[in-house]
């Protein structure tokens, strides 16, 4: 389909929104009206500043994705299904379970996307001081047999 000037950049600036918000590029093309995967590359490399403002949209969908986990984390109000006769609180260990899955797969989500930033890191250490790099030096002799 061929796209006028207004409508690529149109359409490009709603997709960069909902990647803003957190959604993937994949899920934002499948969208009515929305272009094929081939022609969003194509408009990314038509020009340097689609291309910046595309990861630009990346980092903050990375930052939107964080800020989820901090929600799904702070949000009790589905915790308790009620009292039970004695009022002691009974909880609801399912919706616990799936806040945890949810954050889990978006913590997830984050080491991949942005690996440097929210990546797990590996502290390779001994005893809190860091590993010597050692280089062994090789000697190598060569010695002549006897020729008796």
């Amino acid at each position: 389909m061929k796209y006028s000037e207004e409508d690529k950049e149109r359409l490009f600036n709603e997709i960069l929104t909902h990647i803003r918000l957190g959604n993937s590029l994949t899920s934002t093309l499948k969208l009515k009206g929305m272009p094929c995967d081939n022609t969003f590359d194509k408009w990314c490399s038509e020009s340097e500043d689609r291309m910046t403002d595309y990861v630009r949209a990346r980092e903050k969908r990375a930052e939107t994705i964080f800020e989820q986990i901090l929600q799904i984390a702070d949000y009790n109000g589905s915790d308790l299904m009620g009292m039970d006769d004695n009022g002691k609180p009974i909880i609801n260990n399912d919706v616990i379970q799936r806040n945890r899955l949810q954050i889990d797969a978006r913590k997830w989500m984050l080491g991949k996307m942005q690996p440097k930033k929210y990546g797990d890191k590996l502290d390779v250490t001994s005893d809190g001081d860091k590993i010597q790099n050692v280089n062994p030096i090789l000697e190598v002799k060569i010695i002549k047999p006897d020729e008796e």
